[in-house]
């Protein structure tokens, strides 16, 4: 293991965000808006390792999300004129298939893999987000405004794969896992602290926003 770097995977998320049902109240008094509404998620995490003293990949694992259904909420409070706080987030609402395929490239003679195995019985055990964030106007001027925003906002997921097939050097052995037995399980979470300036022109238009600071915790 020593002589192994693990790379966390990389994420992409696609998520139709069909809104079934939703509910917005604005209580001027107290500006407060609050939204729910429903969603589906899918997409993919790739999980990598590589040789540290070569850069070699020796193994690759895909975790899918397979249109997953979720709750997403939204609240936002103006407190002053100058400041809006903000939570939102989404989560899923309980375990939902998923899938999981493993390479490993164990000859580094060879580009194509040696070893594979699949499970097509896994299940995504839950994935969320929130966000947390203040907002405030620090500059007010008759052609633009300026602010600026500070936030966090962590994400996780969690994967277990029971079962499957396996083709193991170069499709010398292949079989089976026990049926129903966990195999493997993989977590993400990732967590960022945030601070993003924001700016209107005159005729309400959003200039580009610049994250000018973020650190990434794992």
């Amino acid at each position: 293991m020593n002589n192994y770097m693990i790379a966390l995977g990389i994420l992409g998320l696609m998520a139709t965000n069909v809104t079934l049902a939703q509910n917005e109240k604005e209580p001027s008094a107290d500006s407060i808006t609050v939204s729910t509404s429903l969603g589906w998620l899918a997409g993919e995490s790739k999980e990598y390792v590589y040789d540290t003293n070569t850069s070699r990949k020796l193994s690759e694992l895909d975790w899918k999300i397979n249109n997953t259904a979720i709750i997403k909420g939204d609240i936002s409070w103006d407190p002053h004129f100058w400041l809006t706080l903000n939570a939102r987030g989404w989560t899923t609402f309980a375990s939902s298939g998923a899938g999981m395929d493993d390479y490993d490239w164990l000859d580094a003679s060879q580009s194509h893999w040696t070893h594979w195995s699949n499970s097509p019985n896994t299940l995504l055990n839950y994935a969320n987000e929130f966000d947390v964030n203040a907002k405030a106007w620090l500059v007010k001027r008759p052609n633009y405004k300026v602010g600026a925003v500070v936030g966090y906002q962590q994400t996780r997921f969690s994967w277990t794969a029971f079962g499957g097939h396996f083709q193991y050097d170069n499709g010398s052995y292949i079989g089976d896992f026990p049926r129903g037995k966990p195999s493997i399980g993989y977590q993400q979470k990732f967590s960022m602290p945030y601070v993003v300036r924001k700016a209107h022109s005159a005729d309400g238009q959003c200039l580009p926003n610049l994250l000018f600071w973020n650190v990434g915790l794992c």
